[in-house]
């Protein structure tokens, strides 16, 4: 029987008194309970988040206006310090292909370049690199089954 409709096919065919009780029900209950007060809890942290983002943009507002790094309140201190970053051109942009050219040119390109590993799982998965390849980074590489758990509501 297919494994996707096995399960289903069981407890359809269980007394309503029994169903409840069916250990592959009780499971997708309380996942189903928790994913829903899961839900409620990162809609209820997103808002305070917001909060958060504008109290930290006045704060540093705050101490860049006063000339301060140190805020203190009642009971806590806030710490604002500002540095400065380079940011660079995002993937796949002509600016960033230009960067890497510059770099290549300075000779400082193995610097900075680093192993994607998601293009490389995606690589190897889909043998794009042929069996050889592949063969030699068995050496290096290795896999895991990983397991992906969806919850489905009924609707009605």
């Amino acid at each position: 029987m297919c494994p996707v409709k096995k399960h289903l096919v069981k407890v359809e065919a269980l007394p309503e008194d029994k169903w409840k009780d069916e250990p592959g029900v009780v499971i997708v209950d309380a996942y189903a309970e928790r994913w829903r007060k899961k839900k409620e809890l990162e809609a209820e942290v997103k808002g305070v988040e917001g909060e958060l983002d504008g109290i930290r943009a006045a704060a540093i507002a705050f101490a860049e206006k006063e000339g301060v790094q140190v805020i203190a309140g009642t009971e806590a201190k806030l710490r604002v310090t500002g540095k400065e970053r380079v940011v660079s051109p995002g993937k796949g942009t002509e600016e960033r292909e230009a960067l890497e050219r510059e770099l290549r040119a300075a000779g400082v390109w193995d610097e900075v370049a680093m192993l994607d590993p998601f293009a490389l799982e995606k690589a190897v998965t889909e043998g794009k690199w042929g069996p050889e390849v592949n063969e030699q980074l068995k050496a290096f590489v290795s896999t895991e089954k990983r397991y992906t758990v969806t919850l489905k509501e009924e609707s009605g």
